[in-house]
Parts: C-alpha cells; structure tokens; sequence
C-alpha cells in the first residue's frame, strides 16, 4: 500500500466519523423534540481497489442514517396511547354524569329518594295531616323532576358523543391521507435511483401521524420492503401503500336504539373497534340507551313507581271510595291478568276490601285470592271482578275499553283497600 492509500483510507475514516458527530449532535438538539426518533450512522467497509495480485481497502464509507427503534416497543405504545384514549374518554363521560348524580351534596339524588321515603313514614305516622300530605307530594315532584332532568341531561351527553363520533370520522381521513402522502414520498425517497438515503425525517412524522391514529381507533402496522406502511384496523385496512381507504359515520340500529358509528365507506361494513377514543365515544354514547344508565335509570323509576303506587292502592284518603276506575287497558278479559297486559306485574297473593254503610255503620272485611302460579287456571279479570261484585253493596265490571271498574251501590256505602300482596291493585 502506498502512503497516498493509507492517507485516504484516514481522510473517509475521518469524515465518516465526522459525519457521525453530526448525527450525534442532531440527536442531543433534538432530545425533547416532540416525535423524533434517534438515528443513528450505518457504516460499511468502502469497496477496495486492485493493484497487482492485492486488493486495497479505502476504508469505511457511510452508507446512510436511519432511526434507532425498536418495531415491537412501538407496536405496544400505539396499544397503550389507543387504551389511554378509550379510558380517558370513559372517564370523561362518567364524570359528567357523576356530576348530574350531585352526590355528596345536600341535594343529590339519593338524599332526595330518601326525603321522599321519610315523608311517606310521616304521612303513615300521622295520616290526618294535610301539610304533612302536601309535603309527601312536593317530595314526590322534587324526585320526578329530578329523574327527568337525568333523563334529559343523559340525552344532551349522549347527542355530544354522537357529534364527535362524525368529527372522529373526519379526522381518521385527514390522517389516513397523511399516511398515504408519507408512503409515496418516503418510497420515492428511499428507492430513487439517486439517493440510498434514508428518509428519517419523513418517517419521523410518519411515527407521529400513526401515534394521533392510534389515539381515536386501535391500529396494527406493517411495513413493506419499499418503505411503505399498511395499517389495518381489526380485519380491514385503511391504508395501503399511497391509497387511503376513507370512512364515514354512518346511523345503525339494533332494533332499539339508534346510534352512530364508523363504517368503510367502499364496503359499508362498520370497523371492528376495540380501542380508542372512537371506542369509548361508543360506550358513551350508550348511556342513553336501554341498555346504559338511561335504561338503569328508566329501571329505578319504574321501581319507586310500583312501590308508590302499590302504597297508594291499599289507601283510602280521608274518606272511603265510591268509585274506582283503573288506568290499565286489558286486551283480553278471559286469559290470566298479566297475559291479559305485557306491562302487568302481579304476583300469587291476595288483597282486602272493606265496605262501610254510613247509614247501618256496618263494616265488612273480604279477603279476595288472586292467583298468578303460571298456570292456565290463574284469575282473570272476569274471575277477579265476578269475586269484587259478590260482594253485598259494591258492584265490579269490566269497562268497552277494557279497563277495571268497582263502584259502590248507594252513595251511603265507601269501600277502601288494605294488605295487597298480589300487587294486583297497582297494577290495575
């Protein structure tokens, strides 16, 4: 080797090592750069030449920069940056909520059910009040309002999510584009015949496009030989090669509800979502179904209303009844009682009647049996009122709308009710 050989294999050792200073010094400037990746300086053995019998080395070269990461570490961060979104929008939404609840406060919703409940005790405590009644009654308005503004308020949330549910679908396609675009000049980058760079810029803000879809829809990556990145969300991809595969909210319905959700828009065919804000606006949204809070909610009200009411039947006010006509409208008047109404609840048990003639001051007391076994021998409404206008000086018939009628024969007799087990009273 001659010295002018051995001077040039120092002189590309020297700049190669200086070129790999630089890349050092870019990656120290670039230590809180939102997004960048380490790179680091590919070096290989430069081609030699031959003189004589001898081949002679020239050295090192630098092949080119590429980014230090790792595929796996990044496959599980998007995974952890989609379950973060998924929490964080449930979390959201579950505060609201927490907030309409006003728990902790003098006026929350369980200090309300319980006033409600304390003034029905007072009104059973001392029966003859009327402020005690009048206040029984405003705690029941102050309840129903309550429920009602959940009602709605769940509503308003739930009409929120829906509208960011379409914005989530906007910005998927403005990011899938991006993906796109980034594929096509990092291909044409990397696989020009001019240039055997790496484009570590480029595939910088491709990490960070990637990183923002991960954040509304769970995202799985694969990387082509050429450079290009195919990104699949469950079984279907949204972007391959330059080709972004565009989305759309569109209205579903599952025979109850409807609600919107993000469905391919060549294919109509909703994507199998697992994770992500998308995914928590889903959850959200479901709040105001039958199957969410709403419905829970819709639940407790019909509870405290079939308790109330099954109060309310066995009582008689200040005075006696002289008629009654129930709400219910029975279909059919010779099946058994809750065949007869899909709404009914009745259980096996019985309840009493009493009537009074104000003019004999006579009393009868009348247990009546309702029968609700499951059988095809359970009463019916015609067995139920034939057993009701048995007896002497109260009458009992089935309404042309179908609905349960007792009335007194003489504005001298009153009757009242006590010890309802069926449940049968309330639900008429």
């Amino acid at each position: 080797m001659s010295l002018f050989s051995a001077i040039q294999g120092s002189a590309n050792a020297l700049r190669v090592n200086q070129l790999g200073l630089q890349v050092v010094g870019n990656n120290i400037a670039n230590v809180n750069t939102p997004g960048y990746i380490r790179q680091e300086l590919v070096q290989a053995p430069a081609s030699g030449y031959k003189s004589g019998q001898l081949i002679i080395g020239q050295g090192v070269q630098a092949v080119g920069i590429q980014q230090k990461l790792d595929n796996f570490v990044i496959d599980r961060l998007r995974q952890t940056q989609s379950q973060l979104s998924y929490q964080e929008q449930l979390e959201g939404t579950n505060t609201q909520i927490e907030s309409l609840l006003n728990e902790l406060t003098d006026k929350d919703f369980s200090s309300n059910l319980s006033r409600f409940a304390n003034a029905f005790q007072d009104v059973a405590n001392q029966p003859g009040s009327d402020s005690i009644r009048t206040l029984a009654i405003s705690r029941g308005q102050e309840l129903s309002t309550q429920l009602r503004s959940l009602s709605s308020s769940i509503d308003d949330i739930s009409k929120r999510n829906q509208t960011e549910i379409s914005a989530a679908a906007t910005d998927i396609n403005r990011i899938i584009q991006s993906v796109a675009k980034l594929n096509q000049r990092i291909v044409e980058v990397e696989g020009g015949a001019l240039s055997k760079s790496d484009a570590v810029g480029l595939r910088d803000e491709r990490l960070k496009v990637l990183d923002e879809l991960a954040s509304f829809v769970d995202i799985s990556v694969s990387e082509e030989p050429t450079g290009s990145v195919t990104v699949f969300v469950g079984g279907d991809y949204l972007v391959s090669n330059a080709i972004p595969r565009p989305v759309k909210a569109s209205l579903s319905s599952n025979g109850q509800n409807n609600s919107l959700e993000i469905r391919l828009v060549d294919t109509d065919v909703a994507l199998n979502v697992s994770g992500g804000k998308v995914k928590g606006l889903y959850e959200s949204a479901n709040a105001a179904t039958s199957s969410g809070f709403k419905g829970k909610l819709n639940s407790l009200a019909s509870d405290v209303i079939r308790v109330v009411n099954r109060l309310h039947s066995q009582g008689q006010g200040l005075k006696g009844f002289g008629i009654t006509t129930g709400e219910t409208v029975l279909k059919s008047t010779n099946v058994p009682l809750e065949q007869a109404n899909a709404s009914l609840d009745i259980d096996n048990g019985s309840f009493t009647i009493e009537v009074k003639d104000a003019k004999t001051g006579r009393t009868k007391t009348v247990d009546i049996l309702v029968r609700q076994q499951g059988l095809p021998s359970d009463t019916t409404a015609q067995q139920l009122a034939a057993s009701i206008d048995a007896i002497d000086g109260i009458s009992s018939r089935i309404t042309n709308d179908g609905r349960f009628e007792i009335k007194s024969d003489s504005e001298a007799v009153k009757f009242s009710f006590a010890n309802d087990t069926s449940g049968v009273l309330a639900a008429l």
